[in-house]
């Protein structure tokens, strides 16, 4: 289940009432949004209730600028990188494809050191493990 966009107060009960109904592949969307975020410690709680926190480039870019890909590499140091999924959210015409802002973001986050394994968790891993494949 995904939170799509929605305030904090709101993602955090809707993640309360799908543990309660025993959801467990929950994925907290646009955490890192200015318009609606979730501050970092209840990302944190979030987390440590099983949920995965989405990591996407749009919010770094020009049509948001929320955080810096570095501190957004922060953030997912201190979640823990088993804890997030990295997304683009890219696709609109004024900005790169998603294939071309993707590695843009690969090659940021090594650049804030973000190791190439965590890379792969968060790419490869983690997404599979949400989808239950």
């Amino acid at each position: 289940m995904a939170t799509g966009h929605l305030y904090a107060d709101e993602a955090d009960a809707l993640v309360r009432a799908a543990l309660e109904h025993k959801v467990r592949n929950l994925l907290i969307q646009h955490a890192d949004m200015a318009i609606a975020p979730v501050p970092l410690d209840l990302q944190m709680e979030l987390a440590r209730r099983g949920a995965f926190l989405e990591k996407y480039y749009l919010a770094c870019g020009d049509d948001f600028r929320s955080l810096t890909v570095a501190e957004m590499a922060d953030t997912i140091r201190r979640i823990g990188g088993e804890h997030c999924a990295l997304v683009t959210d890219h696709g609109q015409p004024r900005n790169p494809t998603a294939v071309e802002a993707l590695s843009r973001f690969v090659e940021q986050l090594l650049e804030a050191d973000i190791t190439e394994r965590q890379i792969e968790r968060m790419l490869k891993d983690n997404p599979r493990q949400l989808l239950g494949i």
